[in-house]
């Protein structure tokens, strides 16, 4: 039987289960325990097929109170191996309960011989019978090298389709059945959601998402390879575009690249191979709120000098933006770390303060995150730049993917920086917290108040745990959250040193849950005193 026939008599079996109000006890299948304990508000099934039978799946569920009026929210998430569990199914049961399921999940489909099951059962007697009637969301993951899944997707498409996502994992650019993604347009004319991702995407694969593009009329979130002029021209056009996801290949890219006119979308992301693709895009009258941009640089450039400087790139993503209105702003550059010794290497991928300073015209940003591959080259006069630069600064992160190596700014680059951003809660970023020059005395007598909760302190070089643990208390009174920058595999630079540093920063935050125990006790005992209670606890005294 297929699949989505085999779902129908589970489901059969589920809504018998919750009309009995039969009660079951053990629970050898944690994972379906876990996610039906939420089971009276909607029901999320997982379908084992490891289970030979599913009444297996219903004996094991726990007891609830069935509400009626979430059975429309049901989501199935669908991992069905080869062998199917019944060899007949009850018609009356698929159009009973089909139009039920709003959420279907193939998540990594493998041989679904089952498919061919239901697709013959169409024919012969179900050729009227929609599928699924009623389903809004299929997402669709791909994990092989042949597309014997994906000519089963027509069985899953019609009208009432508002979210499609499918992943084509490996699959051989010559494998992909176009034919298959042809009824889209014409099925899915409803859309609002929209993710296609493939590897090594031909050009005829780029025109058929194209033609997806161009069907949509009421699209507000995309997620694609590259497009044609005309997919361009059509989401220019489109007013219910908020979130904008663009995988560019520049290979793919036209000779003549249009020109994008999104001015209602809220979110724009563009990943691309080659940052060159800013120098070619023209985005106009764009008014994102958010706006990132990923991208990395070939090794072999790296040794060339062939790459396109970051300042060139910043500023061309910037004057594409109305900068009275951007908010949220992240720059990746990525690639394997380069060797920071290397004569051949002309620093293209290092950031500077004049790197960033296209960003310090946006007067609103209230979110800051660029990581490169190379080195960090700011200081305490530069922090302060940006400081002074954005006021309302609430997240900062710098080079938070590759750290620092060395780091120029000290502690008191830092207090300046929470000086002037009082609404900054998250900072990533190094410093030298070797470096203290009686800060805890001046700290007393310099108080200010920050909103900072969180901080990462990336591969920060750091020698007396302690002390700078009382003075990050001091700096920062509502920490919540200290992290310190993980060792990544392919680190270039020695790894001794930075697993001793994180090791004294594991120890700065212990000493600051010592320090937040010791305040609360002193706390209460203050209060105590207040009160009127001078009796000392047995417990204080040792």
């Amino acid at each position: 039987m297929h699949p989505a026939l085999l779902i129908q008599e589970i489901l059969l079996h589920i809504f018998q289960y919750l009309k009995s109000g039969s009660n079951a006890k053990g629970s050898s299948l944690h994972a379906l325990l876990k996610t039906c304990r939420n089971f009276k508000s909607a029901a999320e099934i997982i379908c084992w097929s490891e289970v030979d039978d599913p009444r297996q799946l219903i004996d094991q569920l726990p007891s609830y109170q069935s509400n009626r009026s979430a059975t429309n929210q049901l989501q199935i998430v669908w991992n069905v191996q080869p062998t199917p569990i019944f060899t007949a199914f009850d018609s009356q049961a698929l159009s009973k309960y089909a139009s039920l399921v709003k959420t279907l999940r193939v998540d990594r489909p493998s041989e679904l011989t089952a498919f061919a099951t239901l697709e013959q059962a169409l024919k012969i007697g179900l050729a009227e019978l929609p599928v699924l009637p009623s389903l809004q969301h299929l997402y669709w993951k791909e994990s092989g090298t042949s597309n014997h899944n994906l000519q089963f997707l027509g069985l899953f498409l019609s009208s009432t389709l508002m979210t499609l996502k499918i992943n084509l994992g490996g699959l051989n650019p010559d494998s992909y059945s176009l034919p298959v993604f042809a009824p889209v347009p014409r099925k899915c004319p409803n859309i609002t959601t929209l993710d296609i991702q493939g590897y090594g995407s031909t050009a005829a694969f780029m025109v058929m998402v194209s033609e997806i593009v161009c069907a949509c009329k009421q699209l507000r979130s995309l997620k694609c390879d590259s497009l044609t002029p005309d997919a361009w021209t059509h989401l220019g056009q489109l007013a219910t575009l908020t979130s904008i996801r663009l995988l560019f290949d520049p290979t793919q890219l036209p000779r003549t690249f249009p020109t994008l006119f999104f001015p209602n979308s809220e979110s724009i992301t563009l990943e691309t191979q080659s940052p060159a693709v800013t120098s070619s895009l023209l985005l106009k009258e764009a008014r994102p709120k958010i706006f990132i941009f990923r991208t990395t640089y070939p090794d072999s450039q790296f040794a060339f000098g062939q790459c396109l400087p970051i300042t060139t790139v910043l500023a061309n993503l910037v004057n594409f933006c109305d900068k009275s209105l951007l908010e949220s702003f992240t720059f990746y550059l990525g690639g394997n770390q380069p060797n920071f010794d290397s004569t051949h290497r002309s620093g293209e991928a290092d950031l500077t303060i004049q790197y960033i300073d296209p960003v310090l015209n946006v007067i609103n940003l209230r979110e800051l995150n660029i990581s490169v591959v190379g080195k960090v080259h700011l200081d305490n006069t530069d922090i302060q730049a940006l400081a002074t630069s954005w006021p309302h600064l609430q997240t900062l992160q710098l080079n938070i993917e590759f750290g620092w190596h060395v780091t120029k700014v000290t502690m008191d680059g830092v207090i300046a920086l929470l000086k002037s951003c009082s609404k900054l809660k998250k900072l990533a970023m190094a410093f030298d917290a070797t470096k203290l020059d009686n800060l805890p005395r001046r700290l007393q007598d310099e108080p200010w108040i920050t909103s900072l909760t969180s901080l990462n302190v990336l591969d920060s070089p750091v020698e007396d745990p302690s002390a700078v643990a009382l003075i990050i208390n001091q700096m920062v009174p509502k920490l919540c959250e200290l992290d310190y920058w993980a060792v990544p595999p392919n680190l270039v630079r020695p790894k001794k040193l930075i697993i001793e540093q994180r090791e004294r920063w594991s120890l700065v935050k212990s000493y600051l849950r010592i320090i937040a125990l010791a305040d609360s006790k002193i706390w209460h005992t203050a209060q105590r005193i207040n009160s009127g209670d001078t009796a000392i606890p047995r417990s204080s005294i040792y």
